[in-house]
């Protein structure tokens, strides 16, 4: 590496901006020139005594210094002046770089909320429909069953773990056929079902006619029980 690469990296290393660091190279080399002005002057037809000729060459390197150095100064000073300025201004700008990050961060947490927010909500409205649907359908079998079929489900009171045709027969005082085809008609409203059970006293397995989950609703909520 030459001593002139050296003296501008060692420069630039200690001054603060490349500006400052070029003027101040630039004048240590225009000083290191100077020191042959006299000759230079003789290369004219400028004649010089010895001692105007050791006089130029203390006094143009050093004017030249002196020179580089105030304006190296001047920059020095003007560039920390405006970092003093900008300061205040950088840390404003620091700040609202993070308030910003922080908003978004925000809009994004807000963003996940209201997507599970929507989805509750058609969940919930699903849930209200189906419910709409439930009690529109409870109303429209009230208006529809007939007097025998409530005193059927009445019997669930003492008989929820199942009822047999032949009991509804036997405890509403009314023949096989009419008994068979009320518990039908709850059967198609959907307000009860069969299963089937095997007693010890019987061979075959024995009928059993249980409240659905709308059977139930619509004996709770028309106090049947």
């Amino acid at each position: 590496m030459s001593l002139q690469k050296m003296l501008d990296y060692t420069l630039e290393f200690l001054l603060p901006t490349k500006l400052t660091a070029l003027i101040a190279g630039s004048t240590i080399s225009l000083a290191g020139l100077s020191i042959w002005f006299p000759e230079f002057l003789q290369k004219i037809s400028i004649q010089l005594t010895p001692e105007k000729t050791l006089l130029l060459r203390i006094a143009m390197p050093l004017s030249l210094l002196f020179l580089g150095t105030f304006i190296v100064l001047l920059f020095v000073l003007k560039y920390y002046k405006s970092e003093a300025h900008l300061a205040p201004l950088k840390e404003q700008l620091s700040a609202i770089e993070k308030e910003e990050i922080s908003l978004r961060d925000q809009n994004r947490i807000l963003a996940s909320e209201n997507a599970i927010l929507k989805k509750e909500n058609v969940r919930y409205c699903a849930e209200g429909l189906f419910l709409k649907n439930q009690i529109n359908q409870i109303q429209i079998i009230q208006n529809t069953l007939s007097g025998p079929e409530h005193e059927i489900l009445k019997l669930f009171k003492e008989y929820s773990h199942g009822i047999s045709q032949e009991s509804v027969s036997r405890l509403l005082s009314i023949d096989d056929l009419k008994a068979e085809y009320y518990l039908d008609e709850l059967l198609n409203r959907k307000l009860l079902s069969t299963r089937y059970e095997k007693f010890a006293n019987n061979h075959q397995p024995t009928r059993l006619y249980i409240p659905t989950q709308s059977g139930k609703e619509y004996i709770i909520r028309n106090k049947l029980i």
